[in-house]
């Protein structure tokens, strides 16, 4: 029992944990991500190469997954969107849980399209790197966004990829089945993953930005989920949607249940998305 007579000192070891161990993984992180001046060429080796190397600039922009053999289904245009920023900000939370209602595929698209489709002009059909609302280090988006749909008016239940390689050509390719109650199970909070319309999926392809930034991309990797994640929360939020962003799951469950390796394609952000209760 904690009184006033005990000395805050005393408690130190409780609220801070006892002292790293040499080889601690979180500050070999740390220590491995940091910048510095005299060792940048070697640190970030590909900034050199792409100011020297014009011809690497389309592929790098043609950068993101694309599975042209499998079923699409066209996003239709997004709905317009009258709600403030203000608005959007202060209405902002985590949702509590969801109503056992669907979504229809304009909904889902507005959300998606407002959030992750890349400007007008930009991208590989225009010969540059797409730019987003979410910001990305060298416009090199490591991340890929994915929907587990559940119940949306039109599509199938199950796994699919968000393709957006440019502005007005958006789509979703539907990648296999999903096993909802594993994937519930996965999350640590399974009613939120049950009740909800969808679960977007962001996960982080390291790669598409360490050819650049060496071990410095998988911390910028990390800071752009969390712009898109809040991207797309503020995007609900000016909807009238309720989501809710989980990132403390089970990694190796969900990467068996989506089909990710785990290590090349990284789940990060699982965000149930539906109507609110």
């Amino acid at each position: 029992m904690i009184t006033d007579s005990v000395h805050g000192a005393n408690l130190v070891d409780v609220v801070y944990g006892e002292v790293p161990a040499p080889g601690d993984p979180a500050e070999d992180f740390v220590e491995a991500t940091k910048i510095r001046r005299d060792a940048m060429s070697w640190d970030a080796p590909g900034v050199r190469m792409l100011q020297t190397t014009p011809e690497m600039h389309p592929i790098i922009a043609r950068a993101g997954q694309r599975h042209v053999s499998r079923a699409r289904t066209e996003l239709p245009a997004p709905m317009k969107v009258e709600t403030s920023v203000a608005d959007a900000l202060d209405r902002r939370s985590s949702a509590d849980g969801f109503a056992d209602e669907e979504l229809t595929l304009t909904e889902l698209a507005t959300l998606l399209r407002l959030a992750w489709e890349p400007r007008p002009g930009t991208g590989p059909a225009s010969g540059t790197q797409p730019r987003r609302a979410t910001p990305s280090a060298g416009a090199l988006f490591p991340l890929e966004l994915w929907v587990v749909v559940r119940r949306v008016e039109a599509l199938e239940p199950g796994l699919f990829h968000v393709e957006m390689a440019d502005a007005g050509n958006a789509s979703l390719t539907r990648i296999s089945e999903v096993d909802h109650a594993a994937l519930a199970r996965a999350a640590l909070q399974e009613d939120m993953i049950d009740n909800a319309a969808v679960t977007i999926v962001v996960s982080m392809m390291p790669w598409r930005s360490r050819f650049k930034y060496g071990h410095r991309a998988v911390r910028f990797a990390l800071m752009e989920a969390g712009h898109l994640c809040q991207t797309l929360l503020l995007t609900a939020s000016a909807m009238d949607l309720a989501a809710r962003p989980l990132g403390g799951f089970c990694d190796d469950e969900v990467n068996g249940t989506l089909g990710f390796c785990g290590v090349d394609e990284v789940p990060l952000y699982l965000v149930p998305v539906g109507r609110g209760q």
